[in-house]
């Protein structure tokens, strides 16, 4: 029983996280109960404008974001990423991270609607975790 309330089974609803996840696949995640440190790289669900996404944290709090030719740049640095669709390229600009927010990009760059979109997510607004 313990084990329901600290665990979320989560079903695929789309293609954002194409590869690693395929539309119909399932996660199980772990339920944020009191407090949660992101870590770059983790898959969180999240509540945004009452809708509950599934995205990858790749910005950490007082982080430096920036994605120039589809290259994610953080605090100047370039950062790797193997798990991601390469084929889309894009640029986003400059964002300075606050100690509250994480930003957050889906895998399948093309279809995902996610930080680029509705900016920096809120700790306290992360529902549960996957830390592979």
């Amino acid at each position: 029983m313990l084990k329901n309330i600290l665990k979320q089974k989560i079903n695929i609803t789309d293609k954002s996280m194409e590869p690693t996840f395929m539309h119909g696949d399932f996660i199980v995640m772990r339920k944020i109960i009191f407090s949660y440190d992101p870590k770059r790289f983790d898959l969180i669900l999240f509540e945004n404008n009452g809708i509950n996404l599934l995205k990858r944290v790749v910005g950490l709090k007082n982080e430096i974001i920036e994605i120039s030719n589809g290259n994610l740049i953080i605090n100047e640095n370039l950062l790797k990423e193997d798990f991601k669709d390469n084929k889309f390229i894009f640029d986003f600009p400059k964002t300075i991270l606050k100690k509250d927010e994480v930003f957050v990009l889906g895998d399948n760059r093309e279809f995902s609607k996610d930080s680029r979109n509705f900016g920096a997510i809120k700790i306290k607004n992360i529902l549960s975790f996957y830390r592979s």
